[in-house]
């Protein structure tokens, strides 16, 4: 990090990059920094041209959050989930990643992040460090429609004796929205 004064983060624009195209999944996306959330809530990804286009936008002309100089904040993305019952699912799943994609140089008013000198008000410039050149990518998530319940089922026996014993029964129950298959 090498910056001549404190930065303002500004805008985020973040990209729902599944597989399945299935952005309505997630709802109530919130940008968090030092475990408070900064900007408001966006209720959903906004539909794009194509599957890598859906985006949501975190933006606030003064400032999301300051980074002071010659320091760096991790920021986290949180969502909720979209019930089964308003999802869309596909029979094996929906693949769900998110991506941050950034240019290099000095930001615009519009860029993917765009941040200010606190003391100058100028555009900063910005640099990558993402494993891919110029995004940075989630990990995926496997939205299900279905999710399992696990209960505790009471062992043959309570007493311990030597050799092979029983210590632990439980059942596992599919939702009755959908099947439920457990792979190792």
């Amino acid at each position: 990090v090498n910056n001549s004064e404190d930065v303002k983060v500004n805008r985020i624009k973040v990209f729902e990059i599944g597989t399945n195209d299935l952005f309505g999944n997630v709802k109530n996306l919130k940008l968090f920094v030092d475990g408070v959330q900064v900007g408001g809530t966006v209720p959903a990804f906004t539909a794009g041209a194509t599957a890598t286009t859906d985006s949501a936008l975190f933006e606030d002309l003064a400032g999301l959050f300051t980074i002071a100089k010659n320091t760096s904040k991790s920021v986290v993305l949180k969502a909720d989930m979209t019930p089964n019952t308003d999802a869309i699912f596909r029979n094996d799943g929906a693949d769900m990643q998110v991506r941050l994609s950034q240019a290099t140089g000095t930001a615009t008013a519009t860029s993917n992040v765009s941040a200010k000198g606190v003391t100058s008000g100028s555009l900063v410039t910005l640099a990558s460090n993402c494993v891919s050149s110029l995004t940075c990518d989630s990990s995926k998530k496997k939205v299900v429609k279905t999710k399992p319940t696990f209960t505790l089922v009471s062992p043959s026996s309570t007493t311990l004796i030597p050799g092979e014993v029983e210590v632990l029964r439980f059942r596992i129950t599919a939702h009755s929205a959908e099947d439920l298959m457990l792979v190792s």
